[in-house]
C-alpha cells in the first residue's frame, strides 16, 4: 500500500513472489529472486493455469512472468493474469535481447519489468544474477505499522513524478516536456531518485518503484 503526505511515501515489504516460465521451470531464476527479495516467500508454477489458481487462491504481492522475444504465452498470460488477480502485481523479466517483448508486456498490462544479466562464471544456461542491490539503501529509516514493519524512505513528489514517466516508457526530453521542465532538470532529478533506491539504471529504478509500490 501507498501513501504519500508531505513529500514521503511509503510501502510495506514484498512477503509472497511467484515465478512463471513457459519454456520451464525457473527454479535458478526464483533462487536469485529470493536472494533479491529477502523478505519475501518464493514459489514457482508449472503452467500459467496454476499461476492464476494461485494467485487468486492465496495473496501473492508479485508475479514475474518471463518474456522473451519469440515467447508465446507469456502476453496472453500477463492479460489473464490482470483480469483474474488485480491484487497481484505483475512484473516481466528477460534480457536485453527481449527488449521488444519487455515493451508489449508494459501493453499487455504488466506493471514493470526486470531486465536480467547473464553471469559468464554460471553453471547453468539460465540467468543467475539480477542486479539489485541490498535493501534498504542508506538512510533509509524503519516505521513500525500495526502488525508489520514498513520502511520509509523521502520521495520528492516530482521524483515520483519522473520515475512515473520512467514506468510509461518516456524519454528524458519527453518526460520534460509534460513536466514543462528542462531536460537537465529532469535527469538531475533523476540521479537524486536512482540514489535514493539504489538504482543502476532506468529499468532497475522501474523494477524497484513497482517492487515497494511506489508506482502502479
Amino acid at each position: 500500500m501507498l501513501g504519500v503526505a508531505h513529500d514521503v511515501a511509503v510501502w510495506r515489504a514484498v512477503a509472497r513472489v511467484m515465478v512463471w516460465d513457459e519454456a520451464g521451470p525457473p527454479r535458478a531464476i526464483a533462487q536469485v529472486i529470493g536472494q533479491s527479495i529477502p523478505s519475501a516467500t518464493v514459489e514457482t508454477a508449472a503452467d500459467i493455469d496454476e499461476l492464476v489458481h494461485r494467485c487468486s487462491t492465496e495473496r501473492q504481492d508479485i508475479a514475474f512472468i518471463a518474456v522473451r522475444a519469440r515467447g508465446e504465452c507469456a502476453l496472453p498470460g500477463i492479460e489473464r493474469m490482470r483480469r483474474a488477480c488485480p491484487l497481484t502485481r505483475v512484473m516481466a523479466y528477460g534480457t536485453r535481447l527481449d527488449g521488444a517483448a519487455m515493451g508489449r508486456a508494459v501493453a499487455a498490462g504488466a506493471g514493470g519489468f526486470v531486465i536480467l544479466e547473464p553471469d559468464r562464471v554460471a553453471a547453468t544456461p539460465e540467468i543467475e544474477s539480477i542486479r539489485v542491490p541490498a535493501w534498504p539503501p542508506a538512510g533509509a529509516q524503519r516505521r513500525p505499522l500495526p502488525g508489520r514493519a514498513s520502511l520509509t524512505l523521502t520521495v520528492t513528489e516530482r521524483e515520483l513524478q519522473i520515475l512515473r514517466g520512467m514506468t510509461d516508457g518516456c524519454s528524458n526530453l519527453e518526460i520534460a516536456k509534460q513536466l514543462f521542465v528542462s531536460e537537465d532538470t529532469v535527469k538531475t532529478h533523476a540521479r537524486r531518485l536512482f540514489r535514493k533506491l539504489g538504482a543502476n539504471d532506468r529499468a532497475h529504478a522501474v523494477a524497484l518503484g513497482m517492487r515497494y509500490e511506489l508506482v502502479g
